[in-house]
């Protein structure tokens, strides 16, 4: 979902374009994975990274959204977009100290847009891109430990384009959450 916030608002300022998640979970029974905030990314122009997911599994394959946005040291900002759940999945696993199913991890198709930071408008789409994502709730665990996230994402020919964490490393987040919910 994307937002316009108006410049003249008062309450949120940005340079001179913003971009931001907003992550809407709906409750349910469901096996589903959910999160949304900001991790630290030394290769972002300001130092962090924001992303929203929404992920659930239907009939055997994952189905919902996953979005991560980031400010480019080019002086673009970038934007990741799942676009399909083909030759994907949806994982879930625990912590290795414990047996409570407290991680996710999911795999889908994505879009790469660059977007003109002054004006919002996109100037480049790079398609057939694939993406890795991993989370940890860390509200399940006793004590609590802290949510963290991770995403690897591959161009079209299966180079990494970019990684923020990994699966064995994940980030905490520097602000958001994180929540898994297995069966």
């Amino acid at each position: 979902m994307f937002v316009k916030i108006e410049p003249a608002n008062g309450y949120w300022t940005a340079d001179p374009i913003g971009l931001g998640t907003i992550n809407v979970a709906i409750g349910t029974n469901e096996t589903q994975t959910n999160g949304g905030g900001w991790v630290p990314d030394a290769g972002s122009a300001n130092g962090k990274a924001n992303f929203g997911f929404s992920v659930k599994g239907a009939n055997g394959s994952p189905k919902g959204t996953s979005i991560f946005v980031f400010r480019g040291t080019d002086g673009f900002n970038y934007i990741v977009k799942s676009t399909s759940w083909t030759g994907g999945f949806l994982n879930f696993s625990t912590e290795p100290s414990t047996s409570i199913l407290n991680r996710s991890s999911f795999k889908g198709k994505c879009v790469v847009q660059k977007i003109d930071r002054s004006t919002g408008a996109v100037v480049a789409s790079f398609g057939n891109f694939t993406f890795t994502v991993d989370t940890r709730d860390g509200d399940l665990l006793t004590p609590r430990s802290f949510d963290a996230y991770a995403i690897t994402i591959l161009d079209q020919n299966g180079v990494i384009w970019r990684r923020v964490g990994t699966n064995t490393a994940l980030l905490p987040l520097g602000g958001g959450s994180v929540m898994v919910k297995a069966k």
